[in-house]
């Protein structure tokens, strides 16, 4: 058994863009006297972080402040540190106009520390190309990405435009004009990918990204941005949610116009010490995963769950009732002297037959005083009562050994295996089915148990306070309901009111024929009528004297 074991995915808190002194744009590093990186006082910059567990070190066009960073890290140094991946941040092929003048558009891409430094520089930033000069007759000639050729660059430009003379290296003029196509950077990294498939991150900040015209020439070009990336750069809480289709009919609808949903992540974008793990707002980026390349990874798939921009994730459960490890000791032919971490969102314990998903699950069941191990009878199946049990093929059973839970709040509950393994627990805080009786409640038969089951759960798991001073989930159903059962009655007597007005108008509807019939003839009447009105009778007449 491992001497330690993973927790697994957990909330932590990464940035992702923090430049190093050997960037050659915007760097307010400090010096040496001799004008050298003051490499020291960044080293020491980045172990002064207090909770950040996962850093990506950034320059332009290069990683050689990464390969830095990674001989402090051999040398035992930034221990708090876990995970250190390069990230190289390119100037791209696209001007737009902003409040202050044209600007390039930057392209970032993050690789998997499993891919070293030397694959990086040779497989990839030297087949990766800039244009060096351009010709009236023929392709322009191009030069690989490399700190020497973006010195040549620099050099060429400083003689030959004077503006350029300024007191910037050569090196940082080269980075300042050099561009790149995002489809080459994707065309290098396609053709070599037995070195890098699965092992970068394409992220597309979105400063000045929606300078870009959305409604005008613009569209194609932004959009192909936004389908080519992995990630976007970005703390905006409605591009957060746009970006993961929340604001877009349906995530598929979303998805077949970007062909992915992008996660937001976001850094300080460092460029001095003080900036380091600062980002503006507090927006700190956090990320639910094992601090692995491939836990980054995770978040191009659940970007909802697994990303969190703000000072912390919000949690979602109490300290008592969270178990962070537990260890059984004194049972060496059972059990190793081994911390077992679980994870607060563990929902299930997955392996082959035999591997110990049962002997884990009971022995924590025992420990948090679970309702079985407190019964007289029903242990009879389970995988304690066989460990404790003396036997030729077992001489060494488990009891007598300590389990011990630790809890989120930092209380230890250490228990004893007794020979009749009865818990002696004063409160029952875990509850614990064992699989024959989920077995036996799943069963169609027992459909009634199964709800029983369920509605305990249910009362249990609402606070005392949300309860409406019920005993049960019954009586909590009758207090909770009281109100809706109300509303319920007058919603009846509004719709049996309306089934009579419907009946009284389909009993009229029936008279519609006689009436129109009806209604016809006192017409047919009326125009005879109008046609030969009758006379009135003289004074005389023998008509008035029989009126009279």
């Amino acid at each position: 058994m491992p001497s330690s074991l993973s927790r697994g995915s957990e909330w932590h808190r990464w940035d992702l863009h923090i430049h190093s002194p050997a960037s050659a744009l915007s760097n307010q590093f400090p010096k040496l006297p001799g004008g050298e990186p003051d490499w020291e006082a960044y080293i020491a910059g980045l172990e002064a972080l207090q909770d950040v567990s996962a850093v990506a070190i950034t320059d332009y066009f290069s990683i050689d402040g990464y390969k830095k960073v990674i001989e402090f890290k051999k040398k035992g140094r930034l221990e708090k540190i876990d995970l250190i991946l390069p990230n190289i941040e390119f100037r791209l092929d696209r001007a737009i106009d902003t409040s202050k003048g044209k600007r390039r558009l930057n392209y970032h891409v993050i690789f998997s520390n499993a891919v070293t430094p030397e694959q990086i520089e040779e497989h990839f930033l030297q087949d990766l190309k800039f244009a060096w000069k351009g010709d009236p007759q023929r392709t322009e000639l191009s030069l690989s990405i490399r700190q020497e050729n973006l010195s040549l660059l620099g050099a060429r430009l400083k003689k030959e435009h004077a503006s350029f003379n300024d007191g910037r290296s050569d090196f940082e003029i080269g980075c300042t004009c050099a561009t790149v196509s995002p489809s080459r950077i994707k065309d290098v990294l396609t053709a070599k990918e037995l070195i890098f498939k699965g092992k970068y991150l394409i992220v597309l900040p979105e400063e000045h990204l929606s300078l870009l015209d959305w409604d005008g020439q613009d569209h194609l070009t932004r959009k192909l941005l936004l389908q080519g990336c992995g990630a976007i750069f970005s703390g905006n809480a409605n591009t957060i949610r746009w970006a993961a289709g929340l604001k877009s009919a349906s995530k598929d609808e979303f998805i077949a116009e970007f062909k992915s949903l992008k996660p937001c992540v976001h850094g300080s974008d460092a460029h001095t010490i003080v900036g380091i793990g600062k980002p503006a707002e507090n927006k700190f980026c956090w990320i639910k995963s094992e601090l692995t390349f491939e836990g980054l990874r995770q978040i191009l798939y659940e970007p909802e769950d697994r990303v969190y921009i703000g000072e912390k994730p919000a949690v979602l459960k109490n300290d008592y009732q969270v178990i962070e490890s537990v260890i059984v000791s004194g049972a060496p032919d059972w059990f190793g002297n081994v911390t077992v971490p679980l994870n607060e969102d563990l929902v299930s314990i997955i392996g082959p037959r035999g591997s110990g998903k049962s002997a884990l699950a009971e022995v924590i069941a025992f420990a948090g005083g679970a309702g079985l191990f407190r019964a007289t009878a029903g242990l009879e199946d389970t995988f304690l009562y066989k460990a404790a049990r003396k036997s030729a093929a077992n001489p060494n059973p488990v009891v007598g050994a300590t389990v011990t839970l630790t809890w989120r709040n930092g209380e230890p509950d250490a228990v004893l295996l007794p020979t009749n393994l009865r818990s002696a627990g004063a409160e029952e805080k875990v509850k614990y089915l064992p699989q024959k009786f989920v077995e036996w409640l799943c069963a169609p038969e027992n459909t009634q148990e199964l709800e029983t089951e369920i509605e305990k759960v249910i009362y249990e798991r609402n606070k005392s306070t949300g309860r409406l001073q019920a005993s049960n989930f019954q009586e909590l159903r009758r207090a909770a309901g009281q109100a809706t059962e109300a509303k319920r009655e007058r919603l009846v007597r509004t719709i049996k009111a309306l089934n009579q007005s419907i009946a009284d108008a389909s009993a009229r509807l029936v008279l519609k024929p006689q009436k129109e019939l009806e209604l016809k003839r006192r017409q047919g009447q009326l125009v005879l009528l109008l046609k030969t009105p009758p006379s009135l009778p003289t004074e005389n007449s023998d008509e008035l004297k029989k009126l009279v």
